[in-house]
């Protein structure tokens, strides 16, 4: 008796493994597919977030890209609200989300560009010049960067350095005028006054 008892017991335990072991299986898939519902969720927000922001309606871009945990914002997305408080004269929080950016994308040249240029707003000049320049080392061919920082060497009263960033501006971008003005005037900054007149005669 006592052994058929032994015998019934391991099979009642066993039988309980098993429907704990099927149990989990069965949940498995929801789990799978609650996990890709949420990340179509965010690809969609994320989207809809983006095409607000493109059509200018910053306050309803900010609303949607809210419903989501700031985890899952890429790299561009943090751009685009660093944009959005730069927009809106929120410094500290476009430096902030610039930053953030960066941290998600060390490659986004975007991320440094803006945040040179909210730097030279606030007269940092300094860091203005770092950030330009970081943009600079991965997109080499950018013209607008180089004219930028050539008007920030301007303000930093380093005329060498803004002659040769003009001239780059030049270089990737020869159509654009007032690249070539402000050549001329960091060459009569640098009294060469001959260069920067044959350089306005050309235009």
């Amino acid at each position: 008796m006592g052994y058929i008892n032994t015998i019934l017991k391991s099979r009642i335990f066993k039988s309980y493994i098993s429907l704990i072991i099927f149990s989990f299986f069965l949940i498995l898939p929801a789990f799978a597919q609650e996990e890709v519902f949420d990340e179509q969720k965010i690809a969609e927000t994320v989207e809809f977030f983006r095409a607000s922001y493109n059509l200018g309606k910053y306050d309803e871009a900010q609303k949607i890209i809210g419903q989501i945990d700031e985890k899952n914002y890429d790299s561009e997305t943090l751009l685009l609200l660093g944009n959005i408080y730069d927009t809106k004269n929120d410094t500290k929080n476009a430096i902030n989300y610039y930053k953030k950016a960066i941290s998600a994308d060390e490659k986004n040249y975007k991320a440094y560009y803006n945040l040179a240029l909210v730097y030279s707003k606030i007269k940092k000049y300094e860091l203005s010049v770092e950030n330009y320049r970081q943009a600079l080392k991965i997109k080499r061919d950018f013209a607008q960067g180089y004219y930028n920082l050539g008007c920030v060497y301007l303000e930093l009263q380093d005329y060498k350095k803004a002659k040769k960033s003009f001239i780059n501006a030049t270089i990737f971008n020869p159509n654009e005028r007032k690249y070539f003005y402000n050549l001329a005037y960091a060459y009569k900054k640098l009294n060469k006054e001959k260069t920067a007149q044959k350089i306005l005669k050309q235009l």
